[in-house]
């Protein structure tokens, strides 16, 4: 239910009551049924009329309101009451100058916390006497705002073309360095506050509030005259826009339009054409642009993208942002982007005229109605089986609505279609010319001189007259044509009857030796939809690199062959996924049948006939490509080398881009041959959709594998060594020869899971994390450590808590023995933290975890992945979360004290793995290897191990037991 109020002030504020949500969640004796409240305020500025002493003012304003609003968030203790009770406060810059105050509390202490929020609203700037107090301050605050202003921009590259005389052209060095000089504080004061009478008022503000409360109740929350009422009124605060729109597109036409060449860190190579128009938010009732969207966006047979799969030029699995917009209130910019092969590379102009051959077909056919028809009859589909996702995303886009519509369109003007304006296609695909267009090609292979304003590298250089001529004639190639009937699109669905008793958890229909199927219907949220996940579990991947990695090709070939022919279920409002696992691969489907799309996936899993060696190659050579990505970061190299050494199987990222850069097409074939011979197939089904459908769904789905089952002998289980006593050191060169960055990961094993267990560890981690970020930030200032991170994990059944720290700095390269000698000093330190912890100190933590347990969820996906993480593990055990806040009831702050004590300190217990990567020099630069390093410190204390070999130094270790169930 929602309902649009506007406050006597001038303020806006959306409504949502979830009422009839939280009313189910307790007939179905829900126990996560805790319900939040969800309130954002967006302020939306303006920094086109600033004084000319005083450039970027405006960001300099918001930077103010973000420090006063946590200054007052200390003040009334605002912060610490938040995160007592589970909830959250944040902020984000978002659409154009906009700046969003996001909250979100249990509903029983919104109203107090609603107040103290809307308080600071009122007079956000400091007293006179306070700003200049800190005026030592001002100066590198003002460069701070300013810097960060240069990270708003949308697209930095083409933020380089801004024309100097447009008023959106106010972000550069030379403004920065200029407003730094001789700062006059008095006088930047009293400019703030004339910007703010200038810009800063109610009529600018938007308020969303999400809750389960009726809606009288929000609204009695929202207008009482201790909230938002009292937040001023300026009637000055009119709209700029106007003045930004007649001065035209923002960018430089010569600049713009050249092509460009773009060093990038991407292992896959990209293709971007852009053209810049007028702002279009007023054609949001016929979104024109959302026809051509949609038609070169089109996956389907006969569409561009199917032609640059078939001739190998694209072999990205997922399109879905092959065209996009980017509206803003000065300028909007249409977008082809294109991923390529390495063969696409090669092809570049070729690529570019059967893009430019498509877009003319279009202007060709101009605008067909029975496209738009069902164009809007698939997003009138995807409303309808719209599962919110995360609310507090979907708050503050909605805030970011009430800015742009009218208060009959806020929820839906984003999405649907109200008008059909063929005249307004024509126009904007009219915009789409050769000769205004700018091109962009991304690739990790360029070197070239870097631009000042952004950190690619890139160059420019016009495109030739002969190009563009051939592009404006080129005529459609043959082989494009309108998209099919949408056959998904015309097929009704309702709601399925409930049973009588609905289990509260997921229950097992069957089981056998080749599949188990899990359900539970929905009570909660009622959609129009079923989810099928299900996880086909295969031996293959666990008995060599190069089957561990071909697994990945395997799923990627998949995914590439079923693309065109899921592309009408999902604009019909299907969504499918199809992923890897350390296991075998996962897929999730959600629609009104997701068994109709689960079958079309398995048919293309048990035939690859149609995969040639060209496809394969070229995925192959992709997939090493990536790999090589991933282990150059040493964030991730580190991880790789610590799950190596731990685990009883698992191969690293280096193993198997050595392993896969040797694999033939024909072994591929093979695998592909054999995966489906045997199996074990694990299915959970939830939703809209019978017991007997289920069943049924699952019937198919194993009928049409005609596979065995997996011998015992063959289903390997996952297994963990038990590390030694004291601490075993593995350290390794960075493989990136160029990057500084070191890094250190210790780890420290604790013991087999268990609830009582794992909650301890996340209650210390909890607390952790606060002392390790203060901590950071006072010793960042000494470049000696850049990041840093704690987590608690459980590695196939094992517990185990982690603490890493980063140095990356060019030309400072620190020891990792510094690094780790930070960390010690830190756990240390937060010893003796934990010492003088107080009962009621470790009451307010253990508050905010049981509230986050018992928080209710906001969307049927969190509950179906909790669910299905608990079957993919094995573990079964659906109300974790109520044996957790039992557990959780009964630990005390000694208990945590003891158990902290007796992993982290006592050599009779402790049991740490250090993983250290070791930063280069950048002016060196070597082969790819996994360098291990053998240094003077080794073998100086008894109890410390050193690592030199790995798999010899796993021989000599235990292996716990089986964990899963």
């Amino acid at each position: 239910k929602f309902r649009a109020i506007r406050l006597s002030n001038g303020l806006e504020a959306l409504l949502i009551s979830d009422e009839d949500l939280k009313t189910r969640s307790s007939q179905h004796q829900d126990m996560k049924n805790e319900m939040k409240a969800i309130c954002c305020l967006c302020v939306r500025t303006r920094f086109f009329e600033e004084p000319p002493e005083f450039p970027g003012i405006s960001f300099f304003f918001d930077h103010i309101l973000l420090d006063e609003f946590k200054k007052h968030c200390e003040k009334y203790d605002f912060r610490k009451l938040i995160y007592k009770h589970g909830g959250s406060c944040s902020y984000i810059h978002n659409f154009e100058y906009t700046l969003s105050f996001i909250l979100d509390m249990p509903e029983k202490n919104f109203l107090s916390v609603l107040i103290h929020f809307a308080k600071f609203f009122i007079n956000p700037l400091p007293e006179r006497d306070a700003f200049m107090q800190n005026r030592n301050d001002i100066k590198e605050e003002f460069r701070t705002a300013l810097n960060s202003a240069k990270d708003r921009v949308y697209h930095p590259q083409l933020f380089s073309f801004t024309r100097t005389d447009h008023p959106i052209n106010k972000i550069n060095e030379d403004l920065i360095i200029k407003a730094n000089e001789n700062l006059d504080y008095s006088k930047l004061y009293e400019e703030l506050q004339k910007f703010k009478e200038r810009h800063y008022g109610a009529g600018r503000m938007k308020l969303v509030i999400q809750a389960s409360l009726p809606l009288n109740t929000l609204e009695q929350y929202v207008t009482i005259d201790t909230c938002f009422v009292n937040i001023p009124t300026n009637e000055l605060s009119r709209d700029d826009s106007t003045k930004l729109i007649n001065n035209g597109v923002p960018f430089d036409i010569d600049a713009f339009k050249k092509m460009y060449k773009i060093s990038a860190s991407k292992p896959i190579g990209q293709l971007k054409i852009t053209w810049a128009m007028p702002p279009l938010f007023d054609l949001y009732k016929s979104k024109p642009y959302q026809y051509i969207l949609w038609r070169i966006g089109h996956e389907g047979k006969g569409s561009l993208i199917s032609y640059l799969r078939k001739k190998m030029w694209n072999i990205t699995h997922s399109n879905e942002d092959i065209c996009v917009t980017t509206n803003s209130f000065t300028y909007s910019l249409f977008q082809i982007i294109i991923d390529l092969s390495t063969e696409g590379k090669r092809h570049v102009k070729e690529v570019l005229d059967i893009i430019f051959s498509y877009i003319n077909l279009l202007k060709k056919e101009g605008a067909q109605n029975k496209i738009c028809d069902e164009l809007n009859k698939s997003i009138e589909n995807r409303f309808r089986y719209y599962d919110e996702g995360d609310p507090l995303t979907n708050v503050s886009n909605l805030c970011i609505s009430l800015h742009l519509f009218a208060s009959r369109d806020y929820i839906t003007g984003n999405l649907i279609n109200f008008e059909y304006d063929p005249e307004a296609i024509t126009k904007i695909l009219n915009y789409l010319r050769p000769e205004t267009a700018n091109i962009m090609i991304f690739d990790k292979d360029f070197v070239n001189p870097k631009l000042d304003k952004v950190d690619s590298e890139y160059t420019g250089t016009e495109i030739p007259q002969e190009w563009l001529e051939h592009w404006k004639s080129v005529e459609p190639l043959p082989d494009f044509h309108l998209p099919e009937k949408n056959v998904y699109l015309h097929i009704g669905h309702s709601l399925e009857p409930l049973p009588a008793k609905v289990p509260k958890y997921p229950i097992k229909l069957y089981s056998n030796s080749i599949s188990e199927l899990w359900y539970r219907p929905d009570p909660k949220f009622r959609l129009l939809q079923s989810y099928m996940y299900t996880h086909f579990i295969s031996s293959l991947g666990l008995e060599s690199p190069e089957n561990a990695a071909l697994m990945t090709v395997y799923c990627n070939i998949i995914k590439l062959l079923v693309v065109e022919e899921l592309d009408p279920a999902v604009k019909s409002g299907y969504g499918y996924d199809v992923n890897v696992s350390e296991k075998g691969i996962i897929t999730k489907i959600s629609g009104p049948m997701p068994i109709t799309l689960l079958l079309i996936i398995i048919k293309y899993m048990m035939d690859c006939s149609n995969v040639t060696k060209e496809m394969f190659e070229m995925i192959r050579d992709q997939q090493v490509d990536i790999y090589n990505d991933t282990f150059t970061k040493p964030v991730e190299l580190a991880k790789d080398v610590r799950l190596w050494i731990l685990k009883l199987v698992h191969y690293t990222y280096v193993d198997m881009h050595n392993a896969l850069q040797n694999v033939s097409f024909e072994e591929f074939q093979n695998f592909a041959k054999f995966f489906t011979n045997r199996l074990y197939i694990q299915c959970l089904v939830q939703g809209n959709i019978t017991q007997d459908a289920a069943v049924n769904s699952m019937r198919q789905c194993v009928e049409t594998l005609k596979c065995d089952s997996l011998h015992s002998s063959m289903m390997q289980p996952n297994r963990v060594f038990q590390i030694p006593l004291g601490t075993s050191y593995y350290k390794l060169k960075n493989i990136n020869k160029h990057d500084p960055t070191s890094i250190v990961i210790n780890t420290y094993q604790v013991d087999v899971t268990s609830i009582e267990l794992s909650v301890l560890m996340r209650l210390m981690i909890m607390i952790m994390e606060n002392r390790l970020l203060l901590q950071s930030k006072l010793d960042i200032q000494d470049n000696l450590i850049q990041d840093t991170s704690c987590d608690c994990t459980d590695v196939d059944g094992i517990l185990e808590y982690s603490i890493s720290a980063t140095h990356s700095v060019t030309n400072k390269l620190s020891t990792t023995e510094d690094i780790e000698k930070w960390i010690d000093e830190f756990l240390a330190s937060f010893k003796g933290y934990l010492d003088k912890f107080s009962e009621n100190d470790f009451d307010d933590v253990k508050e905010r975890l049981r509230t986050f347990k018992q928080n209710a969820d906001m969307n049927i996906g969190e509950e179906i992945n909790r669910n299905w993480n608990e079957i993919i593990k094995c573990q079964y055990m659906f109300d974790r979360h109520e044996k957790e806040i039992l557990a959780l009831n009964k630990i005390k702050i000694n208990k945590l004290r003891e158990w902290f004590d007796k992993y982290t300190w006592d050599e009779n217990y402790m049991k740490m793995l250090s993983i250290h990567i070791t930063g280069n020099n950048p002016d060196k630069a070597q082969s790819i290897t996994l360098e291990h390093i053998i240094d003077e410190h080794q073998h100086k204390n008894i109890e410390e191990i050193y690592i030199v070999k790995i798999e010899a130094y796993k021989k000599k270790l235990h292996v716990y037991p089986v964990i899963e169930g």
